[in-house]
């Protein structure tokens, strides 16, 4: 089975505790480059472990709002390679995943129920999930 890389965005509540705003922060400065007339492509950290593969899919999941955004990663750069600006220090060993343009959206609750992740399942962190679509 396939998988993606999914990664918590909260847009509802801006949340000072742990990294949840600055995810927010960083998502926020990323959105712009989703547009397919965008010249810049949108980039994001790799999970934990550096599990994603060319190809793979990639989704920013808002779990308050229910609505996941759907990318394909199309390239990788190498942690010494991260922006000055993405600085949170347990992150500095990540791969930077190169996204394509927002491909397509939809309920993260439908993604659930398909993949069949319990009704109550969030995302905590970006981390490496099925993809059977």
């Amino acid at each position: 089975m396939a998988r993606i890389i999914v990664t918590p965005i909260n847009l509802q509540a801006r949340n000072p505790r742990g990294n949840t705003l600055k995810a927010r922060t960083d998502y926020l400065r990323e959105q712009g480059k989703f547009a397919e007339d965008s010249i810049m492509n949108p980039k994001w950290d790799d999970s934990l472990h550096n599990t994603a593969e060319v190809g793979d899919k990639f989704a920013f999941v808002q779990n308050t709002a229910d609505i996941m955004e759907i990318f394909t990663i199309i390239g990788i750069i190498d942690a010494e390679d991260r922006p000055d600006y993405w600085d949170i220090p347990e992150h500095q060993q990540r791969r930077l995943l190169v996204l394509s343009h927002k491909e397509d959206e939809m309920s993260f609750e439908a993604y659930k129920d398909i993949h069949e992740y319990r009704e109550n399942f969030i995302v905590r962190g970006t981390s490496r999930l099925k993809w059977n679509l």
